[in-house]
């Protein structure tokens, strides 16, 4: 296992450690009464700078071994005390080996206090550097738990789209299905042109079914080819109006997301020839609102309008990030949809 990669700890040995091995022996006494004259100061740096580094050397690889052992978020408490019994146990005697030697090259008697206060700076040095490398590690494996966390959510919301979109689907050809059943009675003419009208539309619902975001243009096409087929059934008790329509190319939108709404407008609201039911589709700044005058039937076909609008909701806070916008008031119902600019 390494860490280099991860953390940088290149510059650590390049420079943090080589200064441990000069500064330590001056703070503890151990060149004593040597100067810079002398040729034995500059082999004592060469001598604690490789010190250095197998103390340093030693007590990563310690503490790079536990890590594998224990995780810091299940096992905490094991964690600390592996952690700090591996490295001072592993530092105090190399120290104290380091400073016998270092005295019988130098034929000078051991000095206890020096020896002690070496190996106390030494345990702080090491505590304080393995604390940088565990702070370090923490903010990696938070990231990383919060990017897995974020990766989680999105195949969650991903399936929650998945299972909304099979519910746009069925409801959609059954009405389809219902409307073709009566032009087959009724008219089989107008039921074969129906029939392509319908082939059509669904080809365009096969097309976009795996796909968050249509051009905006295209779902006009779609609108209109379903508002014909059911003018086909209702005649002029049925009309859409477009109002400051946008530049096409740059909006896109939920596939299948007008019709949902054309279609909740047909069926929550009574409308005949004598008081058609006329649908205005408003371009704002980043937004398409669907309005149409209220003429409400039974409260038990309210109900299911609520459920329908919740579906939509939801699909656009997974794929656009921003709810749906809906005005309920006495005389005029409202859906505001945000759009999706992509130059």
């Amino acid at each position: 296992m390494t860490i280099k990669k991860d953390i940088g700890d290149v510059q650590v040995m390049k420079w943090i450690v080589p200064c441990f091995g000069l500064i330590i022996p001056n703070l503890s006494g151990l060149f004593g009464d040597l100067s810079w004259r002398d040729w034995q100061y500059w082999v004592g740096y060469l001598y604690f700078i490789a010190a250095a580094f197998a103390i340093w050397w030693g007590n990563r690889f310690i503490y790079l071994r536990q890590r594998d052992y224990y995780d810091w978020f299940s096992r905490p408490f094991m964690r600390i005390l592996t952690m700090l019994f591996g490295l001072i146990f592993y530092t105090a005697p190399f120290t104290l080996t380091m400073c016998f030697l270092w005295y019988w090259s130098q034929g000078l008697p051991v000095d206890q206090n020096v020896v002690v206060t070496t190996e106390l700076i030494n345990v702080i040095a090491v505590i304080f550097i393995t604390n940088i490398y565990e702070t370090t590690f923490l903010l990696k494996d938070w990231e990383d738990e919060r990017l897995r966390a974020a990766n989680l959510e999105k195949l969650k919301a991903t399936a929650e789209l998945e299972a909304l979109k099979n519910q746009v689907d069925p409801h959609f050809m059954f009405n389809s299905l219902n409307t073709l059943s009566h032009f087959i009675t009724e008219d089989p003419k107008k039921a074969k042109l129906f029939l392509e009208h319908l082939a059509d539309m669904y080809r365009y619902i096969l097309k976009s079914k795996d796909v968050e975001l249509v051009r905006l243009e295209e779902e006009q096409r779609f609108l209109q080819s379903y508002l014909s087929l059911m003018q086909m059934r209702f005649g002029e008790a049925l009309d859409m109006q477009w109002t400051n329509e946008p530049a096409h190319g740059q909006w896109f939108i939920p596939p299948i997301s007008l019709q949902i709404l054309l279609e909740n407008a047909m069926k929550h609201n009574e409308f005949s020839a004598n008081k058609p039911l006329i649908v205005n589709i408003n371009f704002g700044t980043d937004t398409l609102r669907v309005e149409n005058p209220r003429s409400k039937k039974s409260i038990a076909s309210q109900n299911s309008l609520a459920v329908g609008l919740k579906n939509l909701d939801e699909r656009f806070r997974l794929i656009t990030g921003r709810a749906i916008e809906i005005s309920d008031q006495e005389e005029l119902f409202s859906v505001t949809l945000p759009l999706v600019k992509i130059n």
